[in-house]
């Protein structure tokens, strides 16, 4: 019985970061994740949208702490209604890096609903797209 448990346990930990890895290979769903966590304020699952191969430690603290600076403002300016939506992906030549064009739509407590557009630039690291870290 153990070892049944083991398994399944183990088949379903494989399935679910198969699954969560599968956005990795479309730049849209990265970006648009990213967005989704800092709103939700998930710190470390926005953190790995990001490419901090390569970087200082304190380099990657700083990226952090501006992720969190983030989740802080939103939180403190009475953010409500926070929608992102793509507005497409081009790509370079090598198919390497992609930049995402997004929209964001947000509400503050007493006001209209403001509306911001972004370009977000995305790396190839490893076969699997990411946030450039020239973003922060």
């Amino acid at each position: 019985m153990k070892k049944f448990l083991v398994l399944v346990f183990s088949l379903s930990l494989f399935l679910g970061l198969n699954g969560c890895g599968n956005s990795a290979n479309d730049p849209e769903k990265v970006a648009l994740s990213f967005f989704q966590n800092v709103f939700n304020g998930k710190t470390n699952v926005a953190l790995v949208t990001i490419d901090t191969s390569g970087l200082e430690s304190r380099r990657v603290k700083e990226i952090r702490d501006n992720i969190e600076y983030r989740i802080k403002s939103s939180k403190e300016d009475g953010i409500k209604d926070f929608k992102i939506v793509s507005k497409g992906v081009t790509y370079n030549s090598n198919k390497d890096e992609a930049t995402v064009k997004i929209e964001t739509s947000f509400k503050r407590s007493n006001e209209d609903t403001k509306t911001r557009n972004m370009d977000i630039n995305l790396v190839k690291v490893k076969g699997k797209w990411k946030i450039s870290n020239r973003y922060f």
